[in-house]
């Protein structure tokens, strides 16, 4: 359905971040209008979550705030663009990288923006 439908078209679009950052630099805006756009034209009302991913170096306390800030400015940034606020939930995911190489660890900076469960939605996934 559309709903599954739009919620793979979110996947392609992670915003990530620079290290102790959350500014969103112009590739991520870029990908925020993308998803902006790709709401507007399903055009129905979805809750959206916006998770900032954290890594597990340093701080946990520090990094969970970092990446609840991340996630914050990229719904700030899809609010600017008409997407009602009331609709986001902000959370926050920490992610081990023990095991990724030092120059794989961006890929933890990251916000994604995915539909939050349906409570409507009691069927199972086909």
């Amino acid at each position: 359905g559309a709903r599954a439908k739009l919620a793979e078209s979110l996947k392609q679009f992670p915003i990530y971040f620079d290290t102790n950052s959350e500014i969103v630099n112009a590739t991520g805006r870029e990908k925020v209008e993308a998803i902006a756009t790709l709401l507007k034209e399903t055009g129905a009302e979805v809750q959206l979550v916006a998770t900032g991913f954290a890594d597990n170096v340093g701080n946990a306390e520090y990094n969970r705030q970092l990446s609840l800030r991340r996630a914050a400015a990229v719904v700030a940034g899809l609010v600017a663009l008409e997407i009602p606020e009331e609709n986001i939930i902000t959370e926050s995911k920490g992610e081990d990288v023990s095991r990724v190489s030092r120059s794989e660890r961006w890929k933890a900076r990251r916000v994604e923006i995915s539909l939050a469960p349906d409570p409507s939605d009691t069927k199972p996934e086909e």
